[in-house]
């Protein structure tokens, strides 16, 4: 039986203060997403549907397929699935961003001596660093999960500076152990709330600014 989840990645112009931002933001109307793309387990061709809404700055998908399962009868591929989504951003110059609040839900029936992951890992394109966003479901389990991120300054992720940036977002759930003969099922039912932070990497300007203390919540 396959479900049908929505996946919505809502690009957000949530400022980074630093001594560099003239503005702290660029113009909402100048941040656009150019481009949208998909693969993996979790998401295989003909089993993503979607739109874009460059308005709102806003992509909606709906898959079917990623649900990680173990117990009998299943192979160990099933427990695991991914989806990469790569989302090319345009924006001004002299700019850079980074995924500064994450919030993604989903649903497990987990048996004792079972456990799951749902995990969120975000790169940019041409950068060795990352951002991960991990939560771990241990059995027993049966209900509805929910995980939000804000992340500290030291752990985010910046874009090169440029005009166009290439966020490229790997989406996983896992279940172990994968011989399992227990059933167990992990499905991530959404992605959502993708707040950018900006940066200003031109030149130098000087400005006041204070940011907030970075929090984290995770709710079951």
């Amino acid at each position: 039986m396959h479900l049908t989840h929505a996946l919505t990645i809502l690009l957000s112009a949530i400022a980074t203060a630093s001594p560099q931002d003239p503005t702290l933001a660029p113009p909402a109307s100048e941040v656009q997403i150019a481009g949208i793309a998909f693969a993996g387990s979790g998401c295989p061709a003909g089993s993503v549907s979607g739109n874009l809404l460059p308005e709102t700055s806003k992509i909606a998908l709906a898959y079917t397929d990623m649900i990680a399962q173990t117990g009998r009868n299943t192979t160990v591929a099933l427990s695991r699935r991914n989806c990469q989504l790569n989302v090319k951003v345009r924006h001004p110059p002299n700019w850079m961003f980074s995924a500064r609040k994450t919030t993604y839900r989903g649903h497990a029936r987990i048996p004792v001596g079972s456990n799951g992951t749902a995990r969120a890992t975000y790169y940019w394109s041409g950068s060795s660093k990352t951002a991960i966003s991990t939560m771990t479901l241990p059995g027993p389990f049966d209900g509805e999960f929910t995980k939000v991120d804000v992340f500290s300054e030291d752990n985010l992720s910046w874009s090169p500076c440029g005009s166009e940036s290439m966020i490229n977002i790997n989406a996983e759930v896992r279940l172990l152990p994968v011989n399992s003969t227990e059933p167990a099922l992990l499905s991530l039912t959404s992605l959502e709330d993708v707040e950018l932070g900006w940066m200003w990497c031109g030149p130098r300007v000087t400005t006041s600014s204070t940011s907030a203390a970075p929090t984290s919540t995770d709710t079951v």
